[in-house]
């Protein structure tokens, strides 16, 4: 497991042309990873990784912001599960904002669905709530690029 930069394509205001460019990059960063050995993954991940983060330990995120969103994709469940006859509807998961970094999504996978974390700094994004709604409505304009 290792971590990539990807672009996001946010410049792109076409919904279908903004997913085929992140798309593309995420294959792009993946591809890379697969040439590479575990513990290359792991040198490779601290190397690219670490200017980000240090950025934050050494408290220069308001001078320095090395991004403004981190997005993780987590493997989870993968057959529906139960407890005491109860199913398990949904997992949200709860990630890290460091200094600097406006915005942490996190995707958790559950049997057949993803199920989204969201965590802001308040200060730069003060209605983190209507980021849900914002991920609904690209849904909704991703559905309609693709068609039926």
């Amino acid at each position: 497991m290792g971590a990539i930069t990807a672009n996001l394509a946010t410049h792109i205001a076409d919904p279908a042309k903004r997913f085929e460019r992140t798309r593309a990059s995420m294959t792009e960063g993946k591809e890379l990873l697969k040439q590479m050995s575990p513990k290359e993954v792991a040198l490779f991940t601290q190397l690219t990784q670490a200017p980000p983060l240090m950025v934050g330990v050494l408290g220069l995120g308001d001078r320095f912001s090395p991004y403004s969103t981190v997005i993780s994709n987590v493997p989870g469940l993968k057959a529906r599960s139960f407890w005491n006859g109860a199913r398990l509807d949904g997992m949200y998961p709860v990630s890290a904002v460091f200094h600097g970094f406006a915005m942490n999504i996190t995707l958790l996978s559950n049997a057949d669905q993803l199920d989204f974390g969201v965590v802001a700094c308040r200060a730069s994004v003060p209605s983190v709530q209507r980021i849900i709604d914002d991920l609904e409505a690209a849904l909704v304009e991703l559905e309609e690029a693709a068609g039926p």
